[in-house]
């Protein structure tokens, strides 16, 4: 096989959104979104789970998603916006 035969693919770019605690009986995960002060919300996202621990706090819970899906997740919730890797004042450890 000759090297210009081989297809190389990237893996799906992931993204870490973090979470409020899911329980064993919930059906569906809720988003830890962060408020504005005009009263409306921002969708937090984080590039991995080490900056999602180190900006959110260690045992903040969260959930990996596909990069292509955060607008639809943003919409879905009625995020005004998305802060991608955003240093949180209160991370508690």
């Amino acid at each position: 096989m000759r090297e210009d035969d081989i297809e190389y693919h990237e893996p799906d770019s992931l993204v870490w959104i973090p979470t409020l605690p899911v329980c064993e009986n919930d059906e569906r995960v809720e988003f830890d979104l962060r408020p504005t002060p005009d009263g409306g919300a921002q969708l937090l996202v984080y590039s991995s789970p080490d900056a999602l621990r180190a900006n959110c706090g260690p045992q903040q819970a969260g959930i990996a998603v596909r990069l292509e899906r955060v607008a639809e997740i943003a919409r879905e919730v009625d995020a005004s916006g998305v802060l991608f890797d955003l240093v949180t004042p209160d991370v508690r450890d």
